[in-house]
């Protein structure tokens, strides 16, 4: 499943998974209600990037993900969550210090990988229908990955996949129920294909070996987890990353890394929204120039009065980007609210 863009009418399509025993019904306002067990909703976001190559893995970033409970409540002119059912509740996680990382590759074809992250998710393999009866079970890890679910072997048996894939989303929301002292902080899981060796620095940069795929909450504003254990997530991201691809993992934000065609050049001039928003305290602005061209980027307080002047320089035509930590021009920080910014 995947939200892509039509290239007719250049709308933007949403992915609908209905899961078995599970009815969405949408009324004549396009409001969608989940009754049964679980809805899965993606769509492209302002900063997404979607790769599709015949012969060739898809890539795409920045995909938001919903995954619907019963009695959630979706409307798909507008792509928000309207309202939560008995299942769903607001998350507001902890703001959580900058972590600490070991060097470490990730051997996608070794189940001890798992042990790496904050959780481990038990149950994957003893009954392929685990995930149905909700007997996937959270026990604590080393935590050499911080705030990190890690689910390796994801394809490397088609009988047991869907345990792997709702076994990470349950790590990623299982905390809030309690299962240890990470409780109420946000996670991420990273799923590993078979076969793969992907490399973590000491910095926390994830470099991807083959194919990793990355499911994060740090944006989500409702979880949720139903009484067969069923994940609820408003608002994730998803990302499919390919051979090369690096991951930002350092802090409690996304920074996705593609490697592009150093000769490729952008077709249209493009300021994409800024990611992670609302961010506390590092964002990151991209920008994609079609020419060589003089170019300032200004960020203004709601009075219209500017707080940093980010670049103001000749650039080569290319993919740009370029990070706000929240401070002045003096470099001193600037106070909580909403700020705009623009690019000349």
């Amino acid at each position: 499943m995947l939200a892509r863009r039509n290239q007719e009418n250049e709308e933007d399509l949403l992915g609908i998974g209905v899961e078995y025993k599970t009815a969405f019904c949408v009324d004549e306002n396009m409001i969608g209600t989940v009754y049964g067990e679980m809805v899965t909703i993606i769509h492209q976001s302002d900063s997404s990037e979607i790769q599709c190559t015949a012969n060739e893995p898809p890539r795409f970033t920045n995909i938001v993900f919903n995954q619907l409970l019963d009695g959630d409540q979706y409307d798909l002119s507008s792509r928000e969550f309207v309202g939560a059912g008995a299942w769903t509740e607001p998350f507001e996680p902890e703001i959580i210090t900058q972590p600490v990382f070991t060097e470490m590759t990730l051997n996608g074809s070794e189940n001890s990988t798992a042990n790496f992250g904050h959780y481990i998710i038990t149950g994957l393999t003893e009954n392929e229908n685990n995930w149905w009866y909700g007997d996937l079970e959270i026990e604590d890890g080393s935590g050499l990955v911080p705030h990190a679910v890690i689910i390796p072997k994801i394809w490397n048996d088609y009988d047991y996949f869907p345990n792997r894939i709702i076994g990470g989303e349950f790590g990623v929301v299982g905390q809030n129920t309690g299962f240890s002292a990470y409780q109420d902080q946000p996670f991420r899981t990273i799923y590993l294909d078979d076969n793969c060796e992907s490399i973590i620095s000491d910095e926390g940069v994830l470099t991807v070996d083959n194919l990793t795929y990355v499911l994060d909450v740090f944006e989500a504003t409702h979880t949720g987890i139903n009484n067969d254990n069923m994940p609820g997530i408003v608002n994730g991201r998803l990302h499919f990353l390919i051979d090369g691809d690096t991951f930002d993992l350092s802090s409690h934000y996304d920074l996705v890394g593609i490697e592009k065609d150093p000769n490729q050049i952008p077709e249209n001039f493009r300021l994409f929204q800024n990611y992670p928003n609302p961010f506390n305290p590092i964002t990151t602005l991209r920008y994609d120039l079609p020419e060589n061209a003089m170019v300032n980027i200004s960020i203004y307080d709601m009075m219209g009065r500017i707080v940093n002047n980010l670049v103001n320089s000749q650039q080569n035509a290319g993919y740009k980007s370029i990070q706000w930590n929240a401070t002045n021009d003096a470099g001193s920080p600037v106070s909580a609210g909403i700020y705009l910014y623009t690019i000349q």
